[in-house]
């Protein structure tokens, strides 16, 4: 998600900012479903979602939020990784036994410093976990790393930033596809 002002809305429905644009992976992008994941953990009566995608055999990205909100900082052992559907699914935890062990299997961070640290910025936050189980193998996506092949943002913004997620209000293991957040 990209915020354009200092001044976020509020979330609607499902947490999403803005206009709610949700609807059915388009068949163009079919293929991807095979390679984005959805993190599970069960707290309780509670069941914490996120979605990531895969970027090694046995690496995942997501938003760390998905996994250093206190309630499923305290349950890592808890969380458990999906990817594809069907006969085709594909399921891992986080490696590690141990609360250091799990925690050795994460790597968080952001791409921007809020002054704000009353707030979370979910739109800049990220995790790589390393899985149990090379559950991504034949599955990662390509990385285009900056400076690699320089990407002018606002022309990208209208064309190729989509976000593709499972939400808590469209049923477990259902992809929706959202153009980009403005």
């Amino acid at each position: 998600m990209l915020f354009r002002s200092a001044q976020a809305p509020a979330p609607n429905k499902g947490g999403v900012y803005g206009r709610d644009d949700r609807r059915a992976l388009p068949a163009e992008y079919e293929p991807l479903r095979k390679s984005i994941a959805q993190l599970e953990t069960r707290v309780g009566r509670r069941t914490f979602l996120c979605t990531g995608f895969c970027v090694g055999d046995n690496v995942i990205a997501t938003a760390s939020h998905c996994v250093t909100e206190p309630e499923i900082r305290g349950n890592l052992s808890r969380v458990t990784i999906g990817l594809g559907q069907g006969a085709d699914r594909r399921t891992s935890t986080i490696e590690g036994r141990t609360t250091d062990e799990l925690q050795w299997s994460i790597l968080t961070g952001t791409s921007a410093v809020r002054s704000d640290a009353t707030r979370s910025n979910f739109s800049q936050d990220w995790a790589l976990l390393r899985t149990q189980q090379p559950i991504c193998k034949g599955r990662v996506l390509p990385i285009v790393a900056r400076g690699e092949n320089p990407t002018d943002l606002p022309a990208a913004l209208e064309k190729n930033v989509f976000l593709i997620a499972f939400h808590h209000d469209t049923g477990a293991r259902t992809l929706r596809f959202g153009d980009a957040c403005h």
